[in-house]
């Protein structure tokens, strides 16, 4: 059996507690006179799964899965090389993906 797909997503993040203050102290973090915009992503991914099992007469999982996947995301937290956090403009994931399992 071959099955395709597709999805698309929208996410959105806002800052976690160790982002969005200093330490433990729970005091505000400082970001040199900017507040921490959230991070927003859009996904997308594409595939097609063969499936071996009914073919092999078995009653396990045997089949190949591949995608192609892209994520893009704005307002991305990440921190320098003084530990603080920063945003990025953007962040682009891209790529293609093989799974197999017997």
């Amino acid at each position: 059996m071959v099955r395709f797909y597709g999805r698309y997503t929208e996410q959105l993040r806002l800052p976690n507690l160790f982002e969005d203050t200093s330490g433990f102290s729970g005091s505000k973090a400082r970001y040199y006179g900017f507040k921490l915009k959230p991070e927003r992503a859009k996904s997308s991914e594409f595939g097609v799964v063969v499936d071996f099992t009914h073919w092999l007469n078995i009653e396990r999982h045997a089949d190949i899965k591949i995608n192609y996947f892209k994520t893009n995301i704005e307002n991305v937290f990440d921190r320098d090389a003084n530990w603080q956090i920063r945003q990025l403009e953007k962040q682009i994931l891209e790529g293609v993906e093989l799974q197999a399992r017997f």
